[in-house]
């Protein structure tokens, strides 16, 4: 067997090799293979009680890594379908959504790439090895001067928009003190007298307004609020309006005439999205007319407080803006009585009533947008199995069906392949 002329230098139980030359093989015992470059310094470590099981594995196969890609650029049509291997992938994430489809095939060995728009995005893939793979993929706009066929409807996305009106409101009110009468009315007197009899068979006196006090010590206070939700889907670029809400008849009468006055309230909505997948920011359009009922005040008749709003925004997908704000706060104070009386301090109390009355008011709205993806009919088949699944389940997990299976399943994540000591 041919061997190595070198120097062995022994540490406890260990033997290193330190070897110039040609590469050529020599075994210690059962102690492995030692491989060195042409005229290359070599420095191996061998157990001088038998090979380890490392050992063993280098010496009889090269670990296995991730399989590389056959491509790292795609060029594709819009329409057209390209398959590439999954095997060795542990997670993917993709660029600019909407310019291809990435689907994963039932068994999970296989991507199927479908080019959707004319446009370029980016595929990352994450190996089982923590390497990073890119894939650029760029779609072109396909056969312009093909004719479409007749009822094709073209694609375009759409567009969801989420408004929040949210309204807190607080107010305070009170009446107290004694309260006095402001005019005192013309008193009346009649009599009835017989003149058989000779007397009077009845009388009676009239006062229109007495002069005679009332008691006010009445309190009140609460608060409100109010959430409303609102939410559009529409197609990009497309003008799109909401409406909601409801009316109160409120009963008219005049000296000739008589109607009926309808008060609406509610929201209305205006919209009219612009996104760009290139850029993934999105132009919003917006008028909103948000109404609700207010407290009647006694007066039988209920108000109506309103906000509007008009503004243009710009904004990038997956952000939430504020559109408006509005805070309010409202003071009013009242006195009445009987004339110098009432102005006493403390005193004056008993002659006249003090009224107050406070409300603070807070409203904000908020837009969330988003752009909808089309849900594949096995993912669909998937989800209303889960849902059947879900309205059949009485406690045992073992008939659970759906539930159980990963929506979309991934390739099994092997361990990571030993480090590769020994070789430079």
């Amino acid at each position: 067997m041919p061997v190595w002329t070198g120097v062995g230098l022994r540490l406890q139980n260990k033997e290193r090799l330190i070897m110039f030359g040609r590469a050529k093989n020599c075994r210690f015992g059962l102690a492995g293979c030692v491989m060195a470059v042409s005229w290359q310094l070599a420095s191996v470590e061998v157990n001088a009680q038998g090979p380890s099981p490392s050992a063993q594995r280098r010496s009889t196969e090269r670990p296995s890594a991730s399989p590389e890609w056959p491509v790292e650029r795609l060029n594709l049509e819009v329409g057209e379908q390209r398959v590439l291997p999954s095997e060795g992938v542990q997670s993917y994430s993709e660029g600019v959504r909407g310019v291809v489809d990435v689907r994963l095939t039932r068994d999970a060995k296989q991507f199927v790439i479908v080019a959707q728009r004319p446009g370029q995005t980016s595929l990352l893939l994450i190996m089982i090895d923590n390497r990073e793979k890119h894939l650029s993929i760029v779609v072109g706009g396909g056969d312009t001067k093909a004719e479409p066929k007749a009822g094709a409807v073209p694609r375009q996305d759409n567009i969801r928009l989420d408004f929040f009106f949210v309204q807190v409101d607080k107010s305070y009110n009170h009446q107290i003190g004694v309260g006095w009468p402001g005019t005192v009315g013309p008193a009346s007197l009649s009599a009835e007298f017989d003149l058989t009899r000779r007397g009077f068979t009845g009388a009676s006196a009239v006062v229109a307004d007495q002069a005679l006090p009332r008691l006010d010590m009445a309190q009140s206070q609460g608060w409100a609020k109010v959430v409303r939700r609102a939410a559009i889907i529409t197609e990009n670029g497309k003008k799109s309006t909401f409406r909601g809400g409801g009316e109160v008849n409120v009963q008219v009468s005049g000296q000739l005439s008589s109607g009926i006055h309808q008060i609406e309230f509610g929201t209305t909505i205006d919209v009219l999205p612009r996104y760009d997948a290139q850029t993934g920011r999105l132009q919003i359009e917006l008028q909103a007319d948000v109404s609700d009922l207010a407290d009647d005040r006694g007066t039988g008749v209920p108000g109506r407080s309103h906000t509007e709003l008009s503004s243009v925004v710009n904004l990038r997908l997956g952000q939430s803006v504020v559109l408006a704000g509005l805070s309010a706060q409202s003071e009013s104070s009242n006195q009445s009585g009987l004339p110098w009386l009432s102005q006493i301090p403390l005193v004056g109390a008993l002659f006249g009533t003090h009224t107050r009355f406070e409300r603070d008011t807070r409203s904000l709205v908020f837009i969330v947008p988003s752009v909808m993806d089309t849900v594949s009919a096995v993912s669909r088949a998937q989800i209303a199995e889960a849902l059947k699944d879900y309205e059949a389940y009485d406690g045992d997990l073992a008939e659970l069906g759906a539930m159980r299976a990963d929506l979309v399943p991934l390739p099994p994540v092997a361990p990571a392949p030993p480090s590769k000591t020994g070789q430079r």
